[in-house]
């Protein structure tokens, strides 16, 4: 049936046939790939033993191999895949064998992966983050996107700093040579005095940030730092001119002429002149903006529900856990159940509960501060942590809600968004494992006194 169907098709009914936690459900190959391959980024699917449930058309094509590898694990001798310093990785440490073992999430892992059918090696940006569900752990998500140019581009940027350090060492017997590199180099430079103003600057730097150099040299750097960033560049370039560290290397974003923002890794460094005085500073950036925005996209997608677009499950557990070792208490949990889903399913359709909920999410994202963290955490089920927040405002909290709700039941018609709610509150880490099931505790039996209200 799913051949004929066009992608928004398709869509909505994976958004019908969505699991206890908002998460698509794995049952329908074609729907997977309508949205996977939306991703720019290799998406497997694992069960609980590290077999392989589902994979993407990225994936199968970065990892060079087929949709055979279903069913099976990634731990045979045909799989090769090694850590940045070229030992092998043995399959218990895996990405997703650790995120099994371990039941949190493994980010950021940097491997090589040597791909089977051409013989070359890949680098690859890995995340493995479990789905768990009432303690058990359910499937594990892994993404990875390519960052093969990236990596190369970094060795290519690190040859032409050396290479340009001796250059520069030997400027004044040499600068024919030094402008030969400076001006063909595959990064962008620009060359500072120690007050961050600029006297040059390459035709990648023009190219990049869309500036003339005549027009480069007439700014400071900070006139093309973005200012979030201004505070640690600056104490690292004053590590390196009072001469406390050789060099430094951060990401940090610049601002184009045209005001557009770019993500650039930078390598900036001193050249000295005899006495060991800092004669400009060097700074050589490279555009890492495209693999800078697959990461967001694949951490948005891993950190929040589809459906609603509130955080997720996975998201709150850890959020949960991080509160646990902070400082900020008291810290309060609110636990919220959608009244009538069920009976909304079964009596109306899953369009009319998927409906339910999403109005249910509506009224928390108005009822709640953007520093409050609200989350789907199961079908029906809503959660909110309050951290520095004690019971009294706790409970004003929830008179928002409340008053929130009403508001939004009285602009539509058919069904109502009725809410059972729970609190709890933690005034040291000793009370806080046992918050969130003496919040449930308390929002079940409101819901047992709604349901024993509408049978009365």
């Amino acid at each position: 049936m799913y051949d004929d169907m066009t992608k928004d098709e398709l869509v909505r009914d994976l958004e019908r046939s969505r699991g206890k936690l908002g998460t698509c459900t794995l049952h329908n190959p074609t729907l997977c790939h309508c949205i996977y391959d939306v991703i720019q980024a290799g998406v497997i699917v694992h069960d609980d033993n590290a077999s392989v449930l589902f994979s993407n058309t990225k994936a199968l094509e970065i990892l060079d191999t087929d949709s055979t590898i279903r069913g099976k694990g990634l731990d045979g001798p045909e799989w090769n895949f090694f850590d940045e310093s070229g030992a092998r990785i043995e399959p218990r440490d895996y990405p997703v064998n650790r995120a099994i073992s371990e039941r949190k999430p493994v980010e950021g892992v940097v491997v090589k992966y040597l791909r089977r059918q051409s013989d070359d090696q890949r680098w690859l940006r890995m995340n493995a983050i479990p789905l768990i569900v009432d303690e058990r752990l359910e499937q594990v998500v892994v993404s990875f996107v390519d960052i093969t140019a990236e990596i190369t581009a970094t060795l290519k940027l690190k040859e032409s700093e050396e290479r340009l350090r001796g250059t520069l060492a030997a400027y004044r017997e040499s600068e024919e040579c030094f402008r030969a590199i400076f001006e063909n180099a595959v990064a962008g430079i620009v060359i500072l005095l120690r007050g961050g103003q600029i006297v040059n600057a390459n035709a990648t730097m023009e190219n990049m940030l869309g500036y003339s150099v005549d027009e480069l040299k007439s700014l400071n750097l900070w006139d093309i730092s973005f200012p979030d960033d201004y505070e640690i560049d600056r104490e690292l370039l004053l590590d390196i001119i009072e001469g406390r560290r050789q060099y430094y290397q951060i990401e940090k974003r610049y601002v184009c002429q045209n005001g557009a923002l770019i993500w650039g890794m930078l390598t900036a460094s001193a050249v000295r002149d005899e006495s060991g005085a800092p004669r400009f500073i060097v700074n050589m950036i490279e555009d890492i903006s495209a693999s800078k925005f697959a990461e967001e996209q694949l951490h948005y997608l891993n950190t929040h529900d589809s459906m609603t677009g509130l955080r997720n499950r996975a998201w709150f557990d850890e959020e949960f856990n991080r509160l646990f070792y902070g400082m900020l208490f008291p810290v309060s949990i609110i636990t919220i159940d959608l009244d009538g889903l069920k009976r909304v399913n079964d009596s109306q359709g899953h369009e009319a509960g998927d409906s339910l909920i999403i109005g249910a999410a509506t009224i928390l994202r108005e009822a709640f501060r953007e520093q409050d963290m609200a989350a789907r955490v199961g079908g029906d089920e809503f959660g909110v942590l309050l951290p520095a927040t004690d019971e009294a405002a706790t409970m004003a909290i929830v008179e928002r809600i409340r008053e929130c709700q009403t508001r939004f039941n009285e602009t539509r018609d058919g069904i109502r968004v009725n809410f059972s709610i729970g609190t709890a509150t933690a005034h040291s880490s000793g009370k806080f494992p046992a918050i969130w099931k003496e919040a449930d505790e308390r929002m079940y039996a409101e819901k047992a006194l709604h349901k024993r209200l509408r049978e009365t």
